[in-house]
């Protein structure tokens, strides 16, 4: 597979929309005040914001997603806090997030001054790994650490990043850089006699492999695997990551060695060498079913020669 070309600064920027300034407007009507939150873990401190994640253990949504809540603390150029809770539906068998309707947007500890009735990503995405949320995906997808970190209350986080950003100015926005010449969809995805055939479909999700890359060496295999989020009509949304998949067979395990995420209209995301993590996934779930048909499946009747051809565009 030939390799991508390399990231933008401005596809590796933060993972959160900017947040709202201190003052809120006018015309919004304080609400009144929250539930006191806690159980927030640091997750990353950038420029004048830091971030906080919180897993809400025992709530589940469809398809055994995880719930978890993103908070970024930040000072204005005012020198007056404000935050923005964001909350997620993940799904660790896919890395999926889904963002769920509204956010809320905090002036002061306890005092939320706005809550948008809409959010947007509404449908299921594949994170991008280098941003903020990406890392809470994982984060919230990997075993719990031990020792157990330190958690902290919605008041605590102000105080904690008021202390840790001090002094620290905004992050700067940089431009995108720009290319000229456009690139025909999912360029270098393919190769030359790719044979990208579908062997299992979960509710969201469709697992391909490129047959033609298939190889395998006793209880040992590697393989190209395409894993395709429907429906979703964004042609810019992150739906599409193609993995180098290698399979131990006997242990039933599987390592991610390659990582390349498209959006559905076939535009580059990121390309990246994931941790080579060993994973037993459950045969039941999209991974189990990838594993299962590159130790011992046969090549479907219909294959597609492109993955632009798998996705359907």
């Amino acid at each position: 597979m030939r390799g991508p070309v390399a990231l933008s600064l401005a596809v590796a920027a933060a993972a959160v929309p900017p947040l709202a300034s201190s003052a809120a407007p006018a015309h919004r009507k304080p609400l009144p005040p929250a539930a006191p939150l806690a159980d927030f873990v640091p997750l990353e401190t950038f420029a004048n914001q830091e971030t906080f994640l919180e897993v809400r253990a025992g709530k589940a949504g469809p398809a055994g997603e995880r719930e978890i809540s993103v908070l970024t603390v930040g000072t204005s150029f005012e020198d007056a806090s404000y935050a923005r809770l964001a909350r997620y539906s993940v799904s660790c068998d896919l890395g999926t997030y889904r963002a769920q309707p509204g956010w809320i947007v905090y002036d002061k500890p306890g005092s939320p001054s706005s809550r948008p009735p809409e959010a947007r990503d509404l449908a299921p995405q594949f994170p991008h790994p280098r941003t903020v949320l990406g890392r809470a995906v994982a984060a919230a997808c990997a075993p719990p650490p031990t020792p157990a970190p330190q958690t902290f209350t919605l008041v605590q986080a102000f105080a904690k990043a008021a202390a840790d950003t001090a002094g620290k100015m905004p992050p700067l926005m940089v431009p995108p850089v720009e290319r000229r010449g456009a690139r025909a969809p999912f360029a270098g995805a393919d190769r030359a006699d790719s044979k990208y055939g579908l062997v299992v479909a979960t509710a969201g999700a469709k697992g391909f492999l490129d047959w033609a890359s298939l190889q395998r060496s006793g209880s040992y295999a590697s393989v190209v695997t395409a894993t395709v989020l429907t429906p979703n009509p964004d042609p810019d949304a992150l739906v599409v990551v193609q993995r180098v998949v290698g399979v131990d067979c006997a242990a039933k395990s599987l390592v991610v060695q390659q990582r390349i995420g498209w959006t559905l209209r076939g535009s580059l995301v990121f390309d990246e060498t994931p941790d080579q993590v060993s994973k037993t996934p459950a045969p039941a779930t999209l991974d189990g079913g990838l594993l299962g048909a590159a130790c011992g499946g046969a090549a479907p009747t219909e294959t597609f020669p492109t993955l632009a051809a798998a996705v359907g565009r």
